[in-house]
């Protein structure tokens, strides 16, 4: 094969092996019937949620958005869903390349940085995985990082969860 073609290598696909990292913690349910119960008041207003949470698409599935306000009077917005119907395998595959890598509490998970925006998708069950975005409501906003706000409220939402039945 001529060096210098203009051949478009395929993405590799991720793979199961001994050196990708694997949930710590059990398996956890990824249908709920609360959308916005997997984080509750106390937590949310902790974290500078000061709007009322609400239900609603998040990147294609259904989940809950939260609003805050930062110390500097920056707006923020984040989303917390659910996936029970596709694998956190295929999701990684059916996406661009990840920019960078987490762990909430024993749930490894990648994030997907795109301007203003960052999605985290998180390993919690063999079946699927949790999608938390977070985002910057305008441009040049100085509040704080969407992929800290992903990653922390993914973390506790992968928290509340609770553990998926045992199979017998």
């Amino acid at each position: 094969m001529a060096c210098g073609g203009s051949e478009v290598q395929p993405r590799p696909q991720v793979s199961e092996s001994p050196a990708s990292v694997s949930r710590a913690g059990p398996a956890k349910v990824t249908e709920v019937a609360e959308k916005c119960a997997v984080l509750d008041e106390q937590e949310l207003r902790g974290f500078g949620v000061d709007q009322p949470p609400r239900e609603r698409d998040v990147s294609g599935m259904w989940g809950c958005e939260y609003q805050g306000t930062s110390d500097d009077d920056q707006v923020w917005s984040a989303a917390v869903a659910l996936n029970g119907h596709v694998s956190y395998k295929a999701e990684l595959n059916r996406r661009a390349e990840p920019t960078g890598s987490s762990d909430l509490k024993g749930y490894p998970g990648k994030t997907f940085r795109n301007g203003m925006d960052c999605t985290l998708i998180a390993d919690i069950s063999d079946r699927g995985f949790l999608v938390a975005n977070g985002t910057k409501v305008t441009p040049g906003d100085r509040g704080p990082d969407p992929c800290v706000i992903a990653e922390q409220l993914g973390g506790m939402a992968v928290l509340n969860l609770p553990d998926e039945p045992a199979a017998g």
